[in-house]
């Protein structure tokens, strides 16, 4: 199913597949070790830095709406 996709792609990228074969595809992290040919704690930590990634995201989209929300503040005073 996944053969060859990690050709060519950034090490977010591939931290985001080895993520989303695990977590939502339910591959184990052997399998998705084996596809990448890597240790199984190497998937462990890249699957961790992708969750990482995921709260950075979603914290900087709450700060840009609270940014928002102060200005418009601003604006009514």
């Amino acid at each position: 199913m996944f053969d060859n996709m990690n050709d060519g792609m950034t090490p977010n990228q591939i931290k985001a597949l080895a993520y989303l074969m695990t977590k939502k595809y339910g591959a184990t992290q052997a399998r998705a070790a084996t596809f990448f040919n890597v240790s199984q704690s190497t998937v462990s930590q890249w699957v961790k830095e992708a969750t990482y990634l995921i709260q950075i995201k979603q914290l900087q989209q709450e700060l840009t709406y609270a940014e928002d929300k102060i200005n418009q503040l601003r604006l009514s005073q």
